[in-house]
């Protein structure tokens, strides 16, 4: 499994975000991933929910050394905890 949310939390309260959270790691399959942008909104799944998901930090710095959008502040790939 995998979920692409983008710059998803920017528009969300953290109450959704976790509900989001939760949701997403109930349907998701154990290691599935979710990668997705932060903006102004420094929001992790893997802070919110750190008992459900992992940030994959070599990864998500990697993938954000290869970003070209200048307005994102961070690049996330969180992985589902068994």
């Amino acid at each position: 499994d995998a979920f692409n949310l983008s710059d998803i939390f920017e528009y969300m309260s953290e109450e959704n975000t976790v509900m989001l959270g939760n949701s997403i790691a109930k349907a998701a399959s154990n290691s599935s991933r979710v990668a997705y942008w932060n903006m102004l909104a420094p929001r992790a799944l893997s802070h919110t929910l750190p008992q459900k998901f992992q940030l994959l930090e070599p990864l998500s710095s990697d993938c954000f050394s290869k970003d070209n959008a200048f307005f994102y502040s961070r690049f996330l790939v969180d992985e589902r905890l068994s």
